[in-house]
């Protein structure tokens, strides 16, 4: 299975990775490319259905990051709805 994540960095640019995710050890590798050396694998708990934590080093530095699941009605799309339009020149 192929799982990817987009992390939003402070300077407001995207990047994206690809993981691996063990949940026998429950870690995630965020992997960075083709040298194993640079990924960056976090140890994962889920305290409870709504929480993530992740915990690890990071560029040398301890993290420690909280996540919180928004609600699927917190989305645009879900609440607002979809419509599509479809506009065809007519000739």
């Amino acid at each position: 299975m192929a799982n990817r994540a987009t992390v939003r960095l402070t300077t407001d640019s995207l990047v994206q990775y690809r993981l691996r995710i063990d949940s026998v050890t429950r870690t995630v590798t965020f992997v960075t490319g083709p040298d194993p050396a640079k990924n960056v694998v976090l140890a994962y708990t889920m305290p409870d259905a709504e929480h993530l934590v992740l915990r690890g080093r990071l560029a040398g530095d301890s993290v420690d990051m909280r996540f919180k699941r928004r609600s699927e009605q917190s989305y645009l799309l879900v609440n607002r709805g979809f419509h599509l339009v479809n506009e065809a020149v007519v000739r």
